[in-house]
Formats: C-alpha cells, sequence, structure tokens
C-alpha cells in the first residue's frame, strides 16, 4: 500500500505540473482568472506537458539511482533499473518528438517559439538525452548523470525561452507582469546571498551523497556491561 502511495504520489505531482504549464503555454489561462474549469487542463498541450513531465522526472530519476545502484555494489539493481531507464528514455524521446505537431496547431505561439528562438536548446536537450542513453548503455553510469541533467534543464529553458515575451501566453506580457523596480532589485540581492550561502553546501552535501569517502565498513567496538 506504501508503494502505491508512494508512487502515485510521484506520478501525479509531475503530471498535473506538465498539465498547468501547457495551460499556461497554450493560452488558456487569462490574465484576469475563471479560465475554462475543464478545457484549459483538458487540451493537447496540457496533456503532453504532463506526460514529458512524468516521463523526464522518471528517466533523470532512473539514470541517478542506476548509478547509486552500481556505485554500491548491488550491480543486480543497477542491471534491473538500467532496462527500464533506456526504455523510459527512449519512450520519453519518441513522445518529445512527436508532441511537436499537436502542440504547433494546438498552440501556436509556443510552437513558433520552440522551432524559432528555443531551437538550440531543443537540439541540445535531444543531443544531451541521446549521450545519456549511450551512456546508460555502455554502464557508464557516473558519466550518464551529466548529459541527464543537461538533457532535462535545456527543455525546461528552452520551453521558457520559446514563450518568451508572454508569461501568460497570449493573455499577459512579462514586462506587464513584473513588479516594481525596488522589489525586483531586493529580489536580485537575496538571489545573490542565497547563491554564495547555500549553493556551496548544497554542493558538498551532494559530493557527500555521492561518493563513499566519509563511510567506514569497520565494525563499531561496543563494550559489554562487564567491561564497561
Amino acid at each position: 500500500m506504501f508503494g502505491a502511495l508512494f508512487a502515485g504520489a510521484s506520478l501525479i505531482t509531475p503530471f498535473f505540473f506538465g498539465t498547468a504549464v501547457g495551460a499556461i503555454a497554450s493560452g488558456r489561462v487569462p490574465a484576469e482568472g475563471y479560465g475554462d474549469v475543464v478545457r484549459s487542463w483538458l487540451n493537447p498541450t496540457s496533456l503532453l506537458g504532463g506526460t514529458l513531465a512524468v516521463g523526464t522526472s522518471a528517466f533523470l530519476a532512473g539514470v541517478f539511482l542506476t548509478a547509486d545502484a552500481a556505485r554500491s555494489g548491488d550491480h543486480a539493481l543497477a542491471d534491473y533499473l538500467r532496462s527500464r531507464t533506456l526504455i523510459v528514455g527512449g519512450v520519453t524521446g519518441v513522445v518529445a518528438i512527436a508532441a511537436i505537431a499537436p502542440i504547433r496547431r494546438d498552440a501556436p505561439t509556443l510552437g513558433a517559439g520552440l522551432l524559432g528562438r528555443a531551437l538550440p536548446l531543443i537540439a541540445l536537450s535531444a543531443a544531451a538525452g541521446v549521450l545519456t542513453l549511450v551512456l546508460v548503455y555502455r554502464r557508464r553510469y557516473g558519466w550518464a548523470r551529466v548529459p541527464a541533467a543537461t538533457a532535462v534543464a535545456a527543455i525546461v529553458i528552452g520551453w521558457a525561452v520559446a514563450q518568451t515575451p508572454w508569461i501568460l501566453v497570449d493573455q499577459m506580457l512579462i514586462a506587464d507582469a513584473a513588479g516594481a523596480r525596488a522589489t525586483l532589485l531586493g529580489l536580485l540581492a537575496v538571489v545573490a546571498v542565497a547563491a554564495v550561502t547555500v549553493l556551496p553546501a548544497l554542493a558538498y552535501l551532494f559530493w557527500l551523497t555521492q561518493t563513499d569517502a566519509w563511510v567506514r565498513d569497520e565494525p563499531v567496538s561496543v563494550e559489554s556491561p562487564e567491561q564497561a
């Protein structure tokens, strides 16, 4: 039961996040609010966005978990995850390519951006995804994490670039929704401070979780009550 609940949560969270992004990117979220409560979500762009969000999340998780299993010496688990990661990566890539045509029809502004100024990022994501699959197939799991993260980051940034300058596509420009200049400068200052103070700690934490340098396999000696 716990496994089913965890799997369900891991599925619906990225799916509905993707459908929300698709609703915005297809111009179905009006600036004044109160969009169609059904068609805002049940449309080709939203459904494709949700599917791609699930696929990319599963692919990225599969690459990292396969690397973790191999590093811990559980090669049976690594092979189990490897085959599924290859399948998920291949299916997600096919869906991403096939999604271009319906997105161009359903969300022409986004479609033009994807095949225009965002095309280099989309190509980078595709190339990084193919490289990840090759590395996973060759069992180079540690190296595969870098292009896997690059592929997902490039597609997310590419989607944002494609809908620029709109924050709500065909409804509201980014410039119209921006806050006061003082607010934006204050936000940038906070982000800069966070980058200096938080990112190094996160990088160190990631390094600790990805290496065994701090783990000791030596048994711990525990004194008996008589020895104490």
